[in-house]
């Protein structure tokens, strides 16, 4: 079945603030949050922000709720938050806010107004609030959902915790919580903005009118979101509970209701009012508690609570502080509290307030621990570590409990209460096929009177396990103190394999598929602790057909693959199988020390038959140069039976290829010496007898005239970063043409720094690299080489462009560069957004040249300055206040001019200041160009920025009702309509659809395309264009298609150009072009927006898009 995700969003405004500590904007999203400028930090003096919510819908109404304020005083006299009801101050007044109340303000339509004003004193913490969206009660509009709205938790007390849910299919679906795990919970908590999660499946209230069509969420942690995550769907009850979460930005002060049935939790006001509020719920078997702000020094008149409350009634809790840092040793100003119990009205078991490391222990399933602080001084605040056992009296059949199976190396085992009784308690079990084991605090010292037990459990029962220790330090050498225990078997009752307390890397292996690890420490002395490492292999006997184990298709990179006993038998086994199209491979420990005797293989296997396998070692270390004693063998097939294309035991940086879809690596290391290891990057190229139809894309350009597909050029936009000619270290390829547009920050500066540059020589006319400093050929060359000393260029804005060309004779090494950013001078700063330029000039550096602040105007003196104690600040509309629009046949340049004289009260010597302030735009890209005239001082300020541009579906020709179902179900040939809106206060701008390329991945529009325009020039008979009422709405449509031989998913990519209304010189009326852009007019750039994936619908289908569910 084929899907078609659209993805929908609105462009916001961007800020549109006035007064001193300029802040405030446009809000435009269902959710969002507001906060003062600097927050936490105190926010300056003077200040005036205004902050507008306004949503899409008229039927929408606007719920804001305050998490945090600390002000000037209570009275609101000085400093203070005003809520109203509509688009501006003049609306009606809902209330003033000046402390930490907590109140909850609702707008009566779809417009609400935050005004924050300081004085010229006194300024604290500030505020941070959180507003929210609802339909009004006679409402009959379908919700808008947009990117960041396609996840929320339900049920809980706010938007950082609770039930997770989905915009899946056009509706709301529930994801069962069978394998939910806390990196599932990672990737949710960062796409919520909501921090770092604290806890997983706790109880919410579910939202019964839902459906479970998710389960098996299996993310690695690092995704951007939820639905990157492999996952299965469901359409049957889910019997494990719904998947939730608790974020850190959840604040932990009003934990979730608990099961029915169950004591709900909601600490009194009582136990966490004053600075520094804190505290909330735990319910994990184990965890770990501090002080607000640890290891920074904890506020305050702070009073915390925290309450464990385990779900099983048998367990018990114990707790061990760590680290303890409060003022006096007394307990008389500042102290923790410990209580047996669900409150601090329980037993007091004791009080803490300096390091020594006691333990405490509940009597039943709960436990409350209460920090608190008096109102002088302070330190670095404590940190404790909780974990859980079963008590003697458990009715549990086994003494074991057991769920479903984990993802691999997760751990969900619970040991019966003799193997892990005592301080520190931990363990458990690890089913995957490879994992570590550390010592609880690892790198940290580990608690006294410790005992740990893991059981290591695998599946399959002709697979065994290795172990291998990584380091090891712990209280002496006898292993009379503290130790490790290694059993050959499911519990410490099975045969000891060894004992282990000092860093000599021995190596252990099961004769069955499980074994039990044991790690003990006495009451006295600890160290750091260990590490170690295990993986599995098959045993000799296995009855596996080939000795392989391969599972369906893995995600790009990953790995699972298990190499027959022969290639990895030995000590430090490893190796694996790798399908994706890229990925990297390193030394076991890797960039720590490999470890001795290691045999580890690794097959790369491309599932298309016509690809080739391309291998560049990053970094080897390895134990000599000789490769005599440990080294890297490649080989050109899957295994190590194949052709031998080198052997590698040093830095040379080579690069080895395959000559079919399969490539093997082999690593071995002798009995002695070891170092830091390897790391290699694979990629894959399509061969020269390929039918595969390689693709373009904007700003990076395919070479035609080699046999191996590569894309060069490209946005950069991270803070610093590499760039490098195609191929490098080996030869770049003919006819090469690579622009690369690096665009930090406003108000940075980027620095260029090449380290290697190897081309053909001479007058550099064949092959060479040109830098500007802004865009492509608009603006002047900084330089241009092909060979000698490495260069250094720095931007004057924050966009620098690169371009590498190569022409069709020799070619070389070629050239690598790094870049980095840098603030840039602080005493002038220009954004041109896009309704107005935002210019702020330093007080200080006025008067460092002998200019009043008090004296400075635009074009139109009539608009007036905010001038604050440190900066004047312009908001210049881009139709007003005296500013001039100008343009030729590639920019369009909006410019006012800023006088100003001396703060002489009768003569002066000084020129006149003439700040001139340029917004320019080149087709889709603003230049903010800031200078002084001639005649007088001269300042030069330059940024860059881009255009937002909205690419929507609409279900007819009328364009009157947007297609909000995710995804979008559609049938083969069916009409699809889409509109391009630009956002823009400037009503004369046009714009024009250049080029939309359609391809079956979101993030590849060069391998696998499909044109249906490019260059103004139609490639597909179906499209058409609609006639616009406005010029900066371009409307057209084409029919639905699916891919052959791919996955049934298409996602649109469509570049856009904006030009000047009536410039019948510029771009967008000169439709179709058979040249490329960049030879037409090489100063322009293309505004690229992405909607996709749609899905075609089976034959007998019912309408998706009616939210019709299995």
């Amino acid at each position: 079945m084929s899907r078609w995700l659209l993805s929908v969003s609105k462009a916001g405004e961007s800020p549109a603030s006035a007064g001193t500590g300029s802040c405030g904007g446009l809000l435009q999203g269902l959710s969002g949050t507001v906060q003062s400028p600097g927050y936490p930090s105190s926010y300056p003096n003077s200040a005036r922000c205004v902050w507008r919510i306004q949503l899409w819908e008229l039927d929408r109404r606007v719920e804001l709720q305050f998490l945090d304020v600390e002000l000037e005083g209570n009275s609101c006299q000085y400093d203070a938050i005003e809520v109203y009801d509509g688009g501006s101050p003049e609306s009606l007044l809902l209330g003033i806010v000046c402390r930490n109340d907590h109140r909850i303000f609702k707008s009566s339509g779809h417009q609400m107004t935050i005004l924050f004003r300081s004085d010229g004193s006194i300024t604290q913490r500030g505020f941070r609030a959180y507003y929210s969206s609802f339909l009004s009660s006679g409402s009959t509009t379908v919700p808008i959902i947009a990117d960041e709205l396609l996840l929320q938790l339900t049920g809980g007390p706010n938007r950082c915790a609770g039930n997770v849910e989905v915009f899946y299919f056009g509706g709301w679906i529930k994801i069962c919580g069978y394998q939910w795990d806390m990196q599932d919970a990672q990737v949710a908590c960062r796409q919520l903005g909501c921090g770092s999660p604290l806890g997983v499946m706790h109880y919410f209230p579910s939202s019964n009118s839902y459906p479970y069509m998710m389960t098996e969420v299996n993310c690695a942690g690092s995704e951007e979101y939820l639905w990157y995550c492999p996952f299965k769907e469901e359409y049957s009850v889910c019997y494990h509970g719904d998947a939730s979460v608790i974020c850190s930005d959840s604040g932990l002060t009003v934990p979730p209701p608990t099961a029915p049935g169950s004591s709900s939790f909601t600490p009194p006001e009582s136990w966490t009012t004053g600075t520094g509020s804190c505290g909330g719920l735990l319910q994990g078997l184990s965890g770990t508690v501090q002080s607000p702000g640890y290891p920074s020094s904890y506020p305050n008149s702070a009073r915390c609570v925290w309450r464990i409350q385990l779900w099983e009634l048998d367990r018990r809790v114990e707790l061990q502080f760590l680290d303890v840092e409060l003022e006096g040793n007394s307990c008389q100003y500042d102290a923790i509290e410990v209580y047996d119990g669900g409150s601090p009205e329980s037993l007091l078991l004791g009080i803490v307030c300096r390091n020594d490391h006691r333990i405490f222990k509940s009597s039943g399933h709960q436990m409350t621990i209460l920090f608190r602080s008096d109102g002088s001084i302070t330190q670095r605040g404590f940190r404790a570590y909780y974990s859980s056992f079963l008590s003697s009296g458990s009715t549990t059949d086994s003494g074991l409990t057991v769920p479903p199976p984990t993802a691999p190396g997760s751990s969900s085992f619970t040991p019966p209460e003799s193997w892990t009784t005592g301080t520190g308690s931990c363990g458990g079990l690890l089913q995957g096929l490879s994992g570590t084991v550390q010592s609880p605090g690892y790198p940290s010292s580990y608690p006294n009177s410790a005992r740990c037990v893991w059981r290591i459990q695998l599946w399959e029962l002709d697979r065994r396990v290795e172990l291998q220790f990584l380091d090891v330090e712990l209280e002496g050498n006898s292993c009379q103190y503290d130790a490790i225990e290694v059993y050959d078997g499911g519990s410490p009752e099975s045969l000891l394999l060894g004992t282990v307390c000092r860093n000599d890397h021995r190596i252990f292996k099961s004769s069955g598929h499980q074994m039990t690890i044991l790690f003990r420490s006495d009451g006295s002395i600890t160290q750091r602790g260990f590490r170690a490492y295990y993986s599995s292999f098959l045993s000799s006997g296995s009855t596996t057909d080939s000795g392989l184990t391969v599972p369906p298709p893995t995600a790009p990179g990953s790995s699972s693959f298990t190499p027959p006993e022969s290639w990895t038998t030995g000590t430090g086994s490893c190796g694996g199988l790798l399908q994706g199209l890229s990925g990297t491979v390193q030394s076991p420990g890797y960039p720590s020390s490999y470890p001795n005797s290691a045999r580890c293989v690794w097959r790369i296997q491309l599932w298309e038959l016509d690809r080739r396998v391309e291998l560049q070692f990053l970094d080897v270390e390895l134990e000599g140069n000789s490769c005599q004693y440990d080294a890297i063998e490649v080989y050109d097939g899957g295994s190590p039976e194949s052709l031998l294309l080198g052997i590698v035991c040093r830095n040379d940086h080579r690069i080895f290829k395959s000559s079919g879809h399969q490539m093997t690596i082999l690593f071995r290391s002798d009995g002695s010496i070891t170092q830091r290891g390897f790391r290699a990057y694979y990629s894959s190229f399509l061969s020269s007898g390929s039918t595969t139809v390689p693709g373009s894309s904007t700003l990076t350009t395919p070479v035609s005239s080699t046999t191996e597909d590569y894309f060069c050029g490209g946005l950069l936009s991270s803070p610093s970063g590499t760039l490098q000619s195609p191929f490098y270290p080996r030869n770049y390829p003919n006819n090469a043409n690579c622009v690369w547009e690096i665009e930090v920050k406003s108000n940075f500066r980027v620095t260029l720094a090449f380290r290697d540059v190897q081309m053909e020589g001479g007058r550099c006319l064949s092959d060479y690299v040109e830098v500007y400093d802004g865009p492509l050929y608009t603006s002047p060359l900084l330089g241009k080489f092909c060979s000698g000393s490495f260069r250094t260029y720095t931007s004057s804005s924050n966009l620098l462009t690169v371009r590498f060309y190569s022409n069709s004779r020799y070619t070389y090494r070629g050239f690598q560069a790094d870049y980095y950013s840098s603030p840039a001078d602080k005493s002038t700063t220009l954004l041109c957004l896009p309704d107005y330029m935002h210019a702020v000039v330093s007080r200080y550096y006025l008067q460092s040249q002998g200019y009043s602040a008090w004296n400075l105007s635009l074009n139109d003196p009539y608009c007036k300055p905010n001038i604050t104690s440190e900066y004047v600040i312009f908001d210049i509309p881009y139709t007003r206040c005296g500013t001039v629009r100008e343009g030729n046949n590639n920019t369009i340049t909006y410019s006012n001019i800023i006088r100003g004289s001396s703060s002489g009260t009768v003569i002066t010597r000084n020129k006149n200041l003439h700040l001139h302030i340029n917004c320019k735009m080149l087709q889709n890209t603003w230049a903010q160009i800031m200078y002084v005239a001639e005649d007088n001082f001269e300042v030069n300020e330059t940024q860059y920025g881009r255009y937002d541009v909205n690419l929507t579906f609409y279900h007819s020709a009328s364009f009157s009702r947007p297609v909000y179902d995710s995804p979008y179900y559609v049938d083969i040939n069916q009409n699809l309509f889409l509109e391009a809106y630009l956002h823009s206060s400037d009503p004369n701008l046009v714009l024009f659809v250049d080029t939309c390329v359609a391809s079956p991945t979101p993030h590849n529009f060069t391998t696998v395309t499909y044109d249906i325009i490019r260059n103004g020039c139609v490639r597909d008979s179906t499209y058409a264009t609609y006639y616009s009422p406005y010029r900066n709405v371009a409307r057209f449509k084409f029919n639905a298609f699916q891919f052959i031989r791919n996955n049934p998913l298409v996602y649109l990519q469509c570049e856009l150009v904006v030009c000047r209304a009536y410039d019948y010189s510029s771009r967008c009326y000169q439709g179709c072009i058979t040249r490329s852009k960049r030879e037409a007019n090489s100063g322009q750039e293309s505004v690229t927006v992405v909607a996709g994936p749609i899905q075609l619908q089976e034959a007998g289908d019912k309408k998706r898009n009616a939210r019709d569910f299995k």
